[in-house]
């Protein structure tokens, strides 16, 4: 039943013509107009309408409709090239056919690490391997990694919106060529974080300051904490029970960085363990960007590098346990879609 019909139907059931707009949501007067139609034997039907005739030609919609999920297929390339061979019609026509009425939107594309082969089957099956894993078997993981930070980043042009009558009035947003940025390490399990370490500025991280000011002065602080404050808490398993994750750079896998953690009895995943190129299966990769959007929601910005220190350390702390617990917990997850896509990348 129409909105027409059911509205005289609960005229003729007792209800006013005021009631009936309210409850159905239109016009008075419109409901009266329906009534009186009906009590004089008119059709409430719509009236057929000529309209508009479209401008897209049977030729246009194929050509269109087969550009879906092609690279390099914007409206405006679109309609120039119909115009071109006789199909003339302007980007708006395009944007509107293929929303309208194949019901799709555009998308930017992500980008991702490439993948070897080697990769590929390395990632495969380190998956094929964890694919029983529990939540509590992930939580015995110490996950770290290396992120570089901007002092001045560049933000999502898309959300950085203005609107104004005129170009002049949007104050344009002064950008240098090459913003300094700090060299951070961090750790992470399910319930702990490690102190951050801050890389002092034009250093190299080698073996030797791995070993001495990494491993030494935050890894094994944090496996050996007493107490706890906040998510720099003492990890609750016991050394013995936990496996230290870490990817195949250099200082990583150099055979006196390996010896040092046989050396203090640290459980670890060498390089032939954890597979290259894989940021999408360590947790720690989504903390760098939880860290930067809470530094990006900060009222005062970092104006030098000593500010953009201070204000990561503080960032970093109050990242809850909350967070880190939902991360691990991802994890069965992420090695499922993996193992599924077979060792490809999944995009979502």
């Amino acid at each position: 039943m129409n909105l027409r019909h059911q509205a005289v139907g609960m005229i003729l059931g007792g209800k006013s013509s005021r009631e009936v707009a309210k409850a159905l949501k239109v016009n008075q007067s419109s409901v009266v107009r329906w009534f009186q139609k009906h009590n004089s034997g008119e059709d409430l039907s719509d009236r057929k309408r000529s309209g508009r005739p479209t401008v897209m030609s049977k030729i246009s919609k194929m050509v269109v409709s087969k550009s879906l999920t092609k690279k390099r297929q914007s409206t405006r390339k679109l309609a120039e090239r119909l115009t071109r061979h006789g199909h003339a019609m302007s980007h708006t026509t395009v944007y509107n056919y293929l929303t309208q009425k194949l019901g799709v939107r555009s998308f930017k594309r992500c980008k991702i690490p490439k993948l070897t082969e080697e990769h590929v089957r390395k990632r495969l099956r380190f998956c094929r391997e964890r694919l029983n894993w529990t939540v509590e078997d992930w939580k015995k993981i110490i996950w770290s990694d290396e992120s570089p930070y901007l002092l001045y980043p560049d933000g999502n042009s898309k959300n950085d919106v203005i609107w104004a009558r005129e170009k002049q009035e949007v104050e344009p947003i002064e950008k240098m060529k090459f913003s300094p940025k700090v060299m951070i390490w961090g750790a992470m399990t399910a319930t702990c974080l490690s102190e951050l370490h801050i890389v002092p500025q034009n250093t190299t991280i080698n073996a030797q300051y791995y070993q001495e000011n990494i491993l030494e002065e935050n890894l094994l602080p944090m496996i050996n904490r007493v107490v706890s404050t906040g998510p720099i808490r003492k990890c609750p398993k016991i050394k013995s029970e936990m496996t230290f994750m870490q990817d195949g750079a250099r200082c990583h896998t150099a055979s006196t960085s390996l010896q040092w953690l046989q050396d203090h009895q640290i459980n670890f995943w060498g390089k032939e363990e954890w597979p290259p190129n894989s940021p999408d299966l360590n947790p720690i990769e989504n903390l760098w960007s939880i860290l930067e959007e809470k530094m990006k929601s900060e009222k005062n910005q970092p104006q030098n590098i000593d500010q953009l220190e201070k204000l990561l350390k503080r960032s970093w702390i109050n990242i809850s346990l909350e967070t880190l617990e939902n991360l691990v917990s991802s994890m069965p997850n992420r090695v499922k879609d993996v193992y599924n896509s077979r060792g490809h990348y999944v995009i979502k």
